[in-house]
């Protein structure tokens, strides 16, 4: 799981992110200690917004807000320390949460926001139609892990 946070806010985070054997917290009595990716994460902007860990690597998503693209990182523990694997890769507008689907070979995340600035992310609601359109609709999509692990 992962802690959202932008430094700039005065927050003086750039985030956290911490696993926990599922095992250990089935029919638990007493707490139960994150394991070895509970980390402040290196990324010097803050804005992660998933993370999910898989063979020995920490694959985290870094939103850039409604106007860019967001990034996906890659990172290997290293004598306790997160170290940086490869460049970031770019990936959907609002990149949030992730899931690797073991024995597939994915990661998988959704998008928030939709291309286009924030002022494009409204609801066409009115008194006709109060349900109304979302324009924000999330995206779900998947990486192939063998694709985003051979990017430089």
């Amino acid at each position: 799981m992962g802690e959202y946070c932008r430094p700039e806010s005065g927050y003086p985070s750039t985030g956290r992110i911490a696993s926990y054997p599922i095992a250990d917290l089935e029919g638990r009595s007493a707490d139960v200690a994150a394991e070895g990716w509970a980390n402040y994460l290196p990324l010097t902007n803050g804005g992660a917004q998933g993370a999910a860990a898989y063979n020995g690597t920490l694959y985290v998503n870094e939103s850039k807000g409604t106007d860019e693209p967001g990034n996906l990182w890659r990172y290997n523990w290293s004598n306790g320390q997160l170290v940086q694997n490869g460049q970031a890769v770019k990936t959907a507008r609002g990149a949030e949460d992730l899931y690797v689907e073991r024995g597939t070979g994915r990661l998988w995340s959704l998008s928030e926001h939709r291309p286009g600035s924030a002022s494009d992310c409204t609801s066409n609601r009115d008194a006709a139609d109060p349900v109304g359109t979302d324009y924000c609709q999330r995206v779900l999509y998947g990486h192939k892990l063998s694709w985003i692990d051979g990017q430089p």
